[in-house]
């Protein structure tokens, strides 16, 4: 079963119910008319592509500091939101597309 991440126009009267609904059910969306400047958000794209180029091995200097925070580098496979949870189950797979075509 495909998923698609709902766009949801901020600008809309139907916002509020748009991104309750899409919350309570993939646990993401998309936002356009956010009125954020589109520079700001290429630096963001820009500065997220030039840590994901580092080699390996410099991205591993930084992981994690513990399960309860999020932030830091690390691999794929090694996170599961059913860990929280308390439940066994495979690892989460993670999908990053920030750009069409996927990173640069």
């Amino acid at each position: 079963m495909a998923l698609t991440v709902p766009v949801i126009d901020l600008s809309s009267s139907s916002t509020p119910a748009q991104i309750d609904a899409a919350a309570s059910t993939i646990g993401f969306f998309q936002i356009t008319n956010h009125g954020m400047d589109p520079a700001v958000i290429d630096g963001l794209r820009d500065a997220v592509d030039d840590i994901f180029s580092l080699p390996l091995a410099t991205k591993l200097r930084y992981p994690p500091p513990g399960p309860e925070v999020d932030n830091g580098y690390s691999t794929i496979g090694v996170e599961s939101l059913a860990y929280s949870l308390g439940i066994e189950a495979p690892p989460d797979l993670r999908s990053v597309q920030l750009r069409p075509g996927g990173l640069r």
